[in-house]
């Protein structure tokens, strides 16, 4: 049976309901503490929404806590963690200023975000959407600059950025060329045809010591040549 398969299992082989999700989702937003007990020590969920990380090319103001993305969305502060895979999607979301959570289990992938999106605009004051800032017009590169950062990086998957025609292009792993144009310093977005869509990342440039690296979502691409 599909349960049985390990290849389908969520990460950790941790299965939830919604309902004990919930639960956990008002202790962490009480400290720690639910129905007048302690589920968890009361530094957990301080230390988790403590931002430790910058998240810089996969949200607006993007930082990571201990097992939490923070991002601003719709003018709340959220703290969440979502997951997904094939037929099916997880997502905690909760905005800690306003005691304000929201648990969606699916059974397909988009709609748990669009869920998400929903109850906060029926439960709290948002603000009206805005496009991702990091997209800003696009810059001049000169030959120069793309031939720095032009090269293969490696890590869950292979990038390759090269110089084509005179302009920086970008093949992950063995798919179709994508335009590349770079948007603010060190960051660029990668668009191709149809309706796939942008890939937007970030390439630190190589330090003494230090080879370069290419971000792309919650990944660090290392330049091997």
């Amino acid at each position: 049976p599909m349960t049985h398969d390990t290849r389908l299992w969520p990460a950790g082989y941790a299965f939830s309901t919604a309902a004990d999700l919930a639960r956990f989702a008002i202790a962490f937003l009480g400290n720690g503490q639910i129905d007048g007990n302690r589920a968890l020590h009361a530094d957990t969920p301080r230390a988790m929404l403590l931002p430790h990380a910058d998240l810089p090319n996969l949200f607006d103001g993007g930082r990571y806590g201990y097992a939490t993305f923070q991002f601003t969305a719709r003018g709340q502060r959220v703290a969440e963690h979502a997951g997904s895979m094939i037929g099916f999607a997880a997502l905690v979301r909760t905005v800690p200023t306003e005691q304000f959570g929201v648990i969606v289990l699916s059974n397909a992938e988009t709609p748990a975000v669009k869920t998400a999106d929903a109850a906060m605009e029926a439960f709290l004051p948002v603000t009206a959407p805005t496009p991702f800032t990091a997209d800003g017009e696009p810059l001049v590169m000169d030959d120069r600059e793309m031939e720095a950062i032009a090269g293969r990086y490696e890590n869950r998957w292979r990038f390759t950025l090269s110089m084509e025609k005179g302009t920086l292009v970008m093949r992950q792993d063995d798919g179709p060329p994508l335009a590349v144009s770079k948007v603010g310093a060190n960051r660029y977005v990668a668009v191709g045809n149809g309706t796939r869509p942008p890939l937007r990342f970030l390439v630190s440039p190589a330090a003494s010591g230090r080879p370069a690296y290419l971000h792309f979502s919650l990944w660090a691409f290392r330049k091997i040549s």
